[in-house]
């Protein structure tokens, strides 16, 4: 996903490929039953992942927690703490658009 997201500009930098990582080695890690179950690249390389704000926020809200949570019926798992994207931004050290914005803020500012 990293080669094909750079040369198609989609993104920036590789967080969507850490974030589409760690899901999947979570996965790996907690589905004893089914480790072959993955998360693919398509998900983030669509409009919905990139475009306008709160796009990765709109995707994992109507399409990653959803596809977990179907996966995870009946074994207990709470997906939103396991697979929720704030957990994940953390984990990663990957900062949320709401949590940048106000360093650009004064970076541009300071730039006037």
């Amino acid at each position: 996903m990293d080669v094909f997201g750079v040369h198609h500009d989609l993104i920036a930098d590789d967080s969507h490929a850490r974030l589409l990582d760690e899901i999947n080695r979570l996965l790996a890690d907690g589905s004893p039953g089914d480790r072959s179950f993955r998360v693919g690249p398509s998900y983030f390389m669509q409009d919905l992942a990139h475009t306008g704000d709160g796009a990765l926020e709109r995707l994992w809200k109507t399409q990653i927690i959803p596809l977990l949570t179907e996966h995870h019926w009946g074994d207990g798992t709470d997906v939103e703490a396991v697979y929720g994207l704030p957990v994940l931004r953390s984990r990663l050290n990957i900062p949320s658009p709401a949590d940048a914005a106000p360093a650009d803020s004064a970076d541009d500012s300071a730039n006037q």
